[in-house]
């Protein structure tokens, strides 16, 4: 799910809230045609009492969807976000197809909704079928930046699968992955354009949003400053974060490192992380060293290897 305009309006703490959605998709089958769904999604006077999806109820959704939010209810101790006893449904639902390439569809529709400056609405690109996941997700991004601008709680994320954190932990070979357009001059970028060249690399994962992980750059900029050069470098990239909220916060933030913009949430998905900020620290190899640092063990992990 790639959600291209998120209302600038939050969660309604003690009231109701409704967002207008446009979900952009393709066709699987019939290639340069494009579905656009508008309807609205409302969710109704959330309580708020303590993370906890057990109180969820779903009107007019599929089968698929009602099985995603069942795993939200199953994975609900990984999310540390305020438990909302929610009652949503969509409604006001119309589709078109039009024939052009998703790309220009879903940018089309994104500057249509950004010239009406409507604060309620949305624009997601998603699959074509199962559809109503892609609201359901956008829904769950919802309250996470919405309890973290009411409250200042981090955010969590749902675990992924066990072999995933196997696979990528302590002692395991780096995940290559690619980032489209994300180098700050627009063009694409890989891990391995980092990771694996002969130098320890510490991948910070923050976003512009993030407090706890803007209170972390103090110690990954003295460790920078320290050790930087042809044995040790920084990159973090930006998760579940817009583009220019991300610039802007690099305007007014301290990072000299290297930066990767508009990671979405592919790196969370590979390497199976449930909160920012999350720091992994890669060998010379591409080998996994160290995942979590936090605080001094940033500085003092990367000073020990180095003295070795």
């Amino acid at each position: 799910v790639n959600v291209l305009v998120a209302p600038s309006h939050r969660l309604e703490t003690f009231g109701d809230t409704i967002f207008n959605y446009h979900l952009v998709s393709e066709l699987p089958d019939s290639p340069r045609k494009v579905r656009i769904r508008t309807g609205r999604l409302q969710a109704h006077k959330p309580a708020v009492i303590v993370p906890d999806f057990s109180n969820i109820e779903a009107d007019g959704f599929s089968p698929e969807a009602l099985e995603y939010i069942e795993s939200l209810r199953q994975h609900q101790e990984y999310l540390r976000i305020l438990r909302y006893g929610y009652h949503f449904k969509t409604d006001n639902f119309s589709e078109q197809i039009v024939t052009d390439s998703l790309a220009a569809v879903a940018e089309r529709v994104k500057q249509s909704v950004i010239a009406k400056r409507d604060p309620f609405s949305a624009v997601v690109v998603g699959e074509d079928d199962p559809w109503d996941i892609a609201i359901v997700e956008l829904w769950r991004r919802e309250v996470e930046r919405s309890v973290w601008e009411k409250t200042g709680y981090g955010v969590m994320y749902v675990l992924g699968p066990i072999q995933i954190q196997s696979r990528t932990a302590v002692g395991q070979a780096f995940t290559d992955y690619l980032v489209s357009g994300g180098n700050p001059d627009g063009s694409d970028v890989r891990l391995s354009d980092y990771v694996g060249r002969g130098r320890y690399i510490l991948l910070d994962h923050w976003a512009s949003w993030c407090g706890p992980c803007k209170a972390e750059m103090p110690q990954i900029k003295k460790t920078w400053e320290a050790f930087h050069g042809d044995r040790f470098d920084v990159v973090s990239i930006a998760v579940s974060d817009k583009r220019e909220d991300t610039l802007d916060a690099l305007s007014k933030l301290d990072m000299p490192w290297h930066q990767i913009l508009d990671g979405g949430k592919i790196p969370q998905e590979l390497y199976g992380i449930n909160a920012i900020p999350h720091l992994i620290l890669f060998g010379p190899d591409g080998t996994i060293v160290a995942r979590g640092l936090r605080g001094a063990e940033i500085y003092d992990t990367v000073a020990g290897l180095l003295s070795e």
